[in-house]
């Protein structure tokens, strides 16, 4: 019986991970189009550390809770404007 070199060993192995990897890339997106989870095909909302640290300040100094909320509602209406649309209706502007 003869026996593999040792570099064969090495691709045969590097093979089977790239063959695992890619079955398990697969499934996830097959698990994602029946929308059981949320894995690399959904945009997701990028979010900064300094958002959420500011968060947490929020919380903590609530004066800086409603410079928060006005940047949350320009945002809004950013959005609106790009979007070509009028702005929300609870609008007090």
């Amino acid at each position: 019986m003869r026996t593999m070199p040792g570099w064969a060993w090495y691709a045969v192995a590097a093979a089977s991970v790239l063959l695992t990897g890619w079955a398990l890339d697969k499934l996830l997106c097959w698990c994602e189009l029946r929308g059981w989870i949320s894995y690399r095909l959904t945009p997701r909302q990028q979010r900064s550390l300094g958002a959420a640290a500011f968060q947490i300040e929020s919380l903590l100094q609530p004066s800086k809770r409603h410079v928060y909320e006005m940047k949350q509602q320009a945002e809004v209406y950013r959005e609106a404007d790009d979007e070509g649309g009028d702005p929300p209706a609870d609008s007090k502007a």
